[in-house]
């Protein structure tokens, strides 16, 4: 789906949530907020002619920005969690023979690569067997590090429970923040 399809789906479904939201307030409601904000906006900005359709325009938004004030109903917040899915970056797992051989190409084992390759040219072996020795030791040093610190890492984020406060049918509750939906 392309990005202008995504915004044109988008501004539908903010279209709908307006229009059920919309549908949920009683007509006395709606006349008392449009009287009270028509008023305001009278007594704020004396206007005539032409700048009264604009004053018809701006009392307009600022009821639909009430409406939207009441935040998304449960209904709502649970279709477009079904729809778009859980709130969370997928996690990737690296496989640990890839961390193991990853540790080989960095720049220092890459240096005593080369001194591994003079050495058998020049047929010290003594040299060879130790640059070896160091070049494993230093793999495994490494290796061992990364693993610990990407379990204290997995440790942290079962730990961790991120959670996000939001208005659902026109009350401030807190969710885990891996529920929170376009909208909120």
């Amino acid at each position: 789906m392309e990005l202008g399809q995504e915004k044109v789906a988008f501004t539908r479904e903010v279209e709908r949530t307006n229009n059920d939201i919309d549908s949920k307030i009683s007509p006395s409601t709606k006349r008392c907020l449009h009287g009270k904000l028509k008023s305001f906006v009278n007594s704020n900005h004396r206007m005539s002619g032409a700048h009264v359709a604009e004053d018809e325009e701006i009392v307009t938004e600022r009821t639909k920005s009430f409406v939207y004030s009441l935040g998304l109903s449960t209904q709502e917040a649970e279709l477009r969690l079904q729809k778009y899915g859980k709130n969370e970056v997928p996690e990737t797992v690296v496989p640990k023979w890839y961390i193991f051989v990853s540790q080989l190409w960095k720049p220092l084992p890459l240096m005593i690569w080369v001194a591994l390759i003079i050495e058998a040219i020049i047929e010290n072996y003594i040299d060879l067997i130790l640059l070896l020795f160091i070049l494993l030791t230093n793999t495994t040093v490494g290796f061992f590090e990364i693993t610990k610190a990407e379990d204290s890492v997995a440790a942290l984020k079962k730990t961790l429970h991120p959670s996000a406060t939001v208005k659902r049918d026109g009350k401030f509750i807190t969710i885990d923040s891996i529920f929170v939906v376009p909208g909120d």
